[in-house]
């Protein structure tokens, strides 16, 4: 598996909703060396949405962790129904959170939310 492939893997395994016990038993068919490159994928996965929440919070520090989550979210280009259903708030609430993380951000009503979080995230500290 190339970096693209487990990447990908990742992505079908959080959709799917397994338990930690059927994550276990998929994991194992795959082998020892596609296991290890899927744990080294999680890993950097992990360290780089820490990355991007510390970015987020030195940029605007009065952002809350609902909204942190929020801008988790969008960077993993989530729309605004997914949200909803992984947070299990209305769209409207989201609507909402979203008009304040752009208030926080100092954005203009034109600028795009995802870009804008990406070019932060993306900045050096």
């Amino acid at each position: 598996m190339d970096k693209q492939q487990v990447f990908r893997f990742i992505e079908i395994m959080k959709s799917k909703g397994l338990t930690m016990s059927q994550t276990e038993e998929v994991l194992e068919l795959l082998g020892k060396g596609t296991r290890e490159k899927i744990e080294s994928g999680v890993r950097r996965m992990i360290q780089n949405n820490e990355q991007n929440i510390e970015r987020l919070k030195q940029y605007a520090d009065t952002l809350t962790p609902s909204e942190l989550l929020m801008c988790e979210l969008i960077l993993d280009n989530k729309n605004i129904s997914a949200i909803s259903a992984i947070t299990g708030k209305s769209v409207s609430n989201i609507t909402s959170t979203r008009s304040h993380i752009r208030n926080k951000l100092n954005l203009k009503k034109d600028e795009n939310l995802r870009e804008a979080l990406l070019r932060i995230t993306k900045q050096k500290k």
